[in-house]
């Protein structure tokens, strides 16, 4: 395995940039603007390396063309893992309650062992006994029948590339259950392989536990003597765990527009001249601030799918932003022949030597012509008229006689119809229209206001699907907005109302097609 990959082509001078594979990573920047998946997907496909993604979220479009793999949990029952479980459901650390934690799962091997054990404290459990163990038993019976919903697996199934479980339709506290299980996985079982933990502040937060907390810090610390790497994936980093990122040593900063975010990522490079605010926030899609050793460059990410050629004139400002794809093997094929590698290291791409694409036009050139026979002999048959002697028509592939009068009889028999139609032609004609003037509403808000706070979360993609009320709040909270809970309430429904969001059965959601600016000053 090589121990560097290529990342991209430094801006504006075009160089090749190289980053080690020899520690963790961490991507950052605005969700759908800056390139995060783009960028994970092209240092895999190039770095030759193992990696397993996670999707989280419904109708995310991330690694859609990776290899698919089921699901994969690992029953545990220790007091530590059950008390990390209800840290993340609960979004509060676990702190008195550890010693009933304890007692029920004594001897357990598995969570409904825990729970039979609360269940049967429950028969002489008294005062706040009875009430810690009740709210226990509660809890585990929504987790349990989650439990059995998933697929059963024996292990995770990895191959070279992008290694994809969709989470989507399971709870938050089961995916962490899942993404914890993987990277047991990977840190008693495999070698050269990355975990891309996507939305890292949500399952490695930094004020309380939580499943995927404790694994991924064994894995951070342990993990490097068999090449197993961690990559965050996350939008910011305000809440994700300390002692996950100090042990970060590849930072790849994109686009923000929060100055707390900017301020605080900028934090984590190292002392030489760091870039300013300001062209944090002038980032373009695909363009980002790399940090790693004592190293800071500002590069375009090279796509997989895109050629070098063509990455390194965008980087050099000579060429726009593509709008099309190369098939990734393309690009890897070529990255393979730069860095020396043998032609079989590389994937190909192989016409498919099953279809016969000339039999294939033929045969739709024989379908055409016996639709114009069959309209021809309707025609006839309105008019009276015996129909024509049938034609010969060949079997697929052969080639048919076609008379050069039936294209004109059919143009004949339709313009017909028209002229003897005319009540029908008319009647379309006096559809009534409507017309409709549309104003463009216009809100201008302040950062420092909680409109301001809510059109930017508008802007920057947090209402893209449904979000709640509560989930709207405790994004303000995380973001450090003192407000109350209302009055988040109260300006969601005055911009649904102003048309910049709708209420859906999940919550609100932004509308499309919304235009959004936003000055700075």
């Amino acid at each position: 395995m090589p121990d560097k990959v290529l990342l991209g082509y430094e801006v504006p001078t075009g160089n090749p940039v190289e980053i080690p594979l020899n520690g963790h990573l961490c991507v950052t920047g605005q969700t759908q603007a800056a390139g995060k998946t783009t960028t994970l997907e092209a240092l895999i496909a190039r770095s030759g390396r193992r990696a397993v993604c996670f999707v989280t979220k419904r109708a995310e479009g991330s690694f859609a063309d990776a290899r698919r793999i089921p699901p994969y949990f690992r029953e545990r029952a220790d007091w530590q893992f059950v008390a990390s479980l209800l840290e993340a459901t609960f979004r509060e650390k676990m702190r008195f309650e550890r010693s009933w934690i304890m007692r029920a799962s004594k001897g357990a091997h598995s969570l409904e062992d825990v729970d039979r054990n609360i269940q049967k404290a429950l028969t002489t459990a008294r005062g706040l006994s009875e009430s810690v163990y009740y709210t226990l038993h509660e809890y585990l019976k929504l987790v349990i029948p989650q439990l059995r919903s998933l697929p059963p697996s024996p292990g995770v199934d990895l191959k070279p590339g992008v290694n994809v479980m969709d989470l989507s339709k399971y709870s938050g506290e089961l995916q962490a259950l899942v993404i914890r299980s993987v990277i047991e996985w990977i840190y008693e079982k495999e070698r050269d392989t990355v975990v891309v933990i996507p939305e890292a502040w949500e399952f490695i937060p930094a004020q309380r536990g939580g499943p995927v907390k404790l694994a991924c810090e064994e894995l951070i610390r342990k993990g490097g003597a068999s090449r197993n790497h961690v990559w965050l994936d996350s939008q910011d980093t305000a809440s994700i765990a300390r002692n996950v990122t100090r042990s970060i040593s590849i930072w790849i900063l994109g686009v923000q527009r929060d100055e707390h975010e900017i301020k605080r990522n900028l934090s984590y490079l190292t002392d030489r001249p760091r870039p300013k605010a300001s062209e944090i926030m002038g980032l373009k899609r695909g363009e980002f601030f790399v940090s790693y050793g004592d190293e800071i460059r500002k590069v375009y990410v090279q796509p997989a799918w895109m050629l070098a050629d063509e990455a390194q004139a965008l980087a050099q400002g000579e060429k726009p932003y593509p709008h099309s794809r190369v098939p990734s093997e393309i690009a890897v094929r070529e990255q393979a022949q730069r860095e020396g590698r043998l032609a079989h290291d590389a994937p190909t791409i192989q016409e498919d030597a099953n279809v016969d694409f000339k039999q294939a036009y033929e045969d739709s050139l024989n379908t055409i012509k016996r639709l114009e026979v069959q309209i021809e002999d309707l025609r006839r048959e309105l008019h009276g008229q015996k129909p024509a002697p049938e034609p010969q028509v060949p079997m697929s592939g052969q080639p048919i006689p076609v008379s050069p009068e039936y294209p004109q009889a059919i143009y004949a028999y339709v313009r017909e119809q028209l002229l003897k139609d005319k009540p029908l032609l008319k009647l379309a004609m006096e559809v009534p229209e409507i017309q409709v003037e549309k104003v463009r509403v216009t809100v201008e808000a302040k950062h420092d206001t909680l409109k301001g706070r809510l059109a930017g979360m508008i802007a920057s993609g947090f209402f893209t699907s449904p979000a709640t009320g509560n989930s709207a709040y405790s994004e303000l909270q995380r973001r450090f907005f003192p407000t109350a809970k209302p009055n988040v309430y109260r300006e969601l429904d005055k911009l649904a109302e102003l048309g910049f969001l709708t209420k859906e059965d999940g919550g609100y959601q932004a509308v499309a097609g919304m235009k959004v600016r936003i000055i700075e000053s």
